[in-house]
């Protein structure tokens, strides 16, 4: 197997730094905007095709990638490589940015809360799958059609499709 090699096609302006900004909702008023930051980990396989990596969290039965919330004082580049190593145990380089998703969560309370997760384009510089069984339960490689079936939301299922259509070529 081998690691994905950076992509002239990135060509994203950053302009978040902190770990709220500001979003105006549909009422008009503003709502701090949870700042998060994760990595999309794609290989090639010996046979060219492709395999991405995708954790499983058993507080949301959910299938998705390794992300969280970006620390106080830390770049989201940063917190990407931390958190991609907190959640799998793997050493990553960031290749390039890939984009910003940005939706709405459902707090502990309740209550709707706009969130940005800036997404890096990564490369795995150790082999070695772990994961606390916590927060992150299982984490393991997919090819890229069954990873797009297992991502448990659309959003994710779009940054695949950028991502793995980043790495063609």
């Amino acid at each position: 197997m081998r690691n994905i090699t950076p992509h002239s096609a990135f060509r994203i302006r950053w302009t978040l730094s902190t770990p709220f900004d500001t979003f105006a909702t549909m009422g008009g008023q503003e709502r701090e905007e949870k700042l998060a930051a994760g990595g999309i980990l794609i290989r090639l396989n010996d046979d060219d095709s492709k395999s991405v990596l995708l954790v499983h969290r058993p507080r949301y039965l959910d299938w998705s990638f390794p992300k969280g919330g970006v620390k106080s004082g830390e770049t989201v580049e940063e917190a990407a490589i931390r958190e991609v190593e907190e959640e799998t145990g793997l050493r990553c380089l960031i290749l390039g940015k890939l984009q910003i998703a940005r939706y709405h969560y459902r707090t502990a309370k309740g209550n709707l809360r706009p969130k940005a997760v800036h997404y890096f384009l990564m490369e795995s510089i150790s082999n070695c799958i772990t994961t606390d069984g916590v927060e992150v339960d299982d984490a393991r490689w997919f090819d890229a059609g069954e990873a797009e079936a297992k991502l448990s939301y659309e959003a994710d299922r779009l940054v695949l499709r950028r991502a793995v259509g980043e790495t063609d070529g």
